[in-house]
């Protein structure tokens, strides 16, 4: 019984870390992405009027 739960723990640290890492790769791109829109909206309709 020991063996397997030792066994087991590595792959629930390996899974959360991956899972981490995946939200945390996908945050940082939305993020900027919705940056970037806010921007583009805030400074269209100055480009507009011009």
């Amino acid at each position: 019984m020991k063996e397997a739960s030792s066994r087991q723990k590595p792959v629930l640290i390996d899974f959360f870390s991956f899972y981490h890492l995946l939200g945390f790769s996908m945050r940082f791109p939305f993020r900027k992405y919705v940056r970037n829109k806010l921007i583009i909206s805030r400074f269209k309709p100055a480009i507009e009027k011009k």
